[in-house]
């Protein structure tokens, strides 16, 4: 049906389909001429993309001269052609960039979550370069104060090595998504834990040039995981740490090579506590218990441990050569009288003492301080005693 001219197809009049498209047909009387342009004649110069895809179709319907294009004229309208499908194609283009620009500019203003643009630089902390509503809100900051900071700038100074660390890996790999839990400094001097997602963005060689960080506030996660380890690791009722964190604690010193002093373990158990329980009621009894572990805690210092095992025992971890010294402390501390509940009880306290071995496990250590305690309790109590290496008490 169609004549091929190079790229062009001509459709001559007594050939064109009877469902042909309706088309403008020039007021023209047809000539005899062989070469003269017949009213219905069509001709048509496909549009295509620099990568041969068909974007469009370019009527011709009458030439200036009134007869059929020559060879010439043909090769001038498949250059014209060519150049009208790359013109196209970048007007299509740029008008996806502006509908693409605007769709990303609406996500962005309106996500739920913070975002923000980043520029990078080789051995450069990132900048902001943009910033949505969700991100000034998350650390107090306008986005007009963001741009003039780093990310360096906002970050917890615990956690600017890992940012340093992933922007060399972007420059350096091939690595174009992070993920990091971090904190960031608030504009009010707090800090908030959030979870980071930075995608890297690529200029047309392939190299960083930019970032686009999500942003999510996990402070209540955060906030409930810490909780949730405090509880396994912490008495309910007194706050000091717990058999767990206890034995956590001797492990890690057996672990550290650099200590000097010798470390001991006081098996600490009240004396007379079942009385006040019996006498003024368990909820008096909490009072007490929590009253007593505040002195331990008081009196042997922050360099030293204490926690509670259960009921009236508490065990103390102290690391020094004067290890007697302690224990009497303790001792005295304890028999000062208590005020629970508008009412005084006096309490003492039995210690059994027993060195942290090296080359022992940490329950042997509890277990010499317990039988060397339980000797204090059957001398009557309210004293300490040292075990010997073997588990059995030695004469203080």
């Amino acid at each position: 049906m169609a004549e091929r001219w190079g790229s062009l197809c001509f459709v001559p009049h007594d050939r064109m389909p009877t469902e042909a498209l309706d088309s403008w047909i020039p007021d023209l009387v047809p000539a005899d001429d062989h070469d003269a342009w017949h009213p219905n004649d069509a001709l048509f110069a496909p549009l295509h993309s620099p990568g041969g895809d068909l974007i469009g179709v370019l009527s011709v319907d009458l030439p200036f001269d009134g007869r059929q294009p020559g060879p010439f004229q043909r090769e001038i309208l498949q250059m014209y052609a060519a150049q009208a499908g790359i013109a196209v194609y970048r007007a299509q283009l740029t008008d996806q960039l502006i509908e693409s620009e605007q769709a990303f500019r609406l996500a962005f203003e309106n996500a739920g979550i913070g975002m923000a643009v980043l520029s990078l630089a080789p051995g450069e902390s990132s900048h902001y370069l943009r910033a949505n509503h969700a991100f000034c809100e998350l650390v107090g900051y306008t986005e007009e104060k963001l741009k003039t900071l780093s990310t360096a700038d906002i970050t917890h100074p615990d956690d600017r090595d890992t940012d340093a660390a992933n922007i060399h890996k972007s420059m350096t790999t091939g690595q174009r998504v992070f993920q990091v839990e971090k904190r960031y400094q608030h504009a009010d001097g707090g800090s908030v834990w959030v979870a980071v997602t930075t995608s890297i963005i690529e200029d047309a060689n392939g190299m960083p040039v930019s970032a686009i960080s999500q942003v999510q506030d996990i402070g209540q996660r955060r906030a409930l995981q810490e909780a949730l380890t405090r509880d396994a690791l912490h008495d309910s009722l007194t706050g000091l740490p717990n058999r767990r964190a206890l034995y956590q604690h001797l492990h890690q010193l057996e672990s550290d090579v650099e200590a000097t002093a010798r470390t001991y373990v006081l098996f600490c158990d009240l004396d007379g506590f079942k009385a006040i329980n019996d006498r003024l009621g368990h909820r008096c009894g909490d009072h007490a218990l929590t009253a007593v572990a505040q002195r331990l805690h008081d009196s042997i210092g922050p360099a030293n441990f204490v926690a509670r095992l259960g009921g009236d025992e508490f065990v103390v971890v102290v690391s020094t050569e004067d290890v007697e010294t302690i224990a009497s402390e303790l001792t005295r501390c304890i028999a000062e009288p208590l005020m629970v509940n508008g009412t005084t009880v006096s309490l003492t306290v039995s210690i059994g003492i027993a060195v942290v071995g090296q080359h022992s496990e940490p329950a042997h250590a509890i277990h010499s301080a317990d039988w060397a305690m339980y000797k204090v309790k059957r001398s009557g109590g309210n004293g300490y005693r040292l075990a010997s290496a073997a588990g059995q008490p030695d004469l203080p």
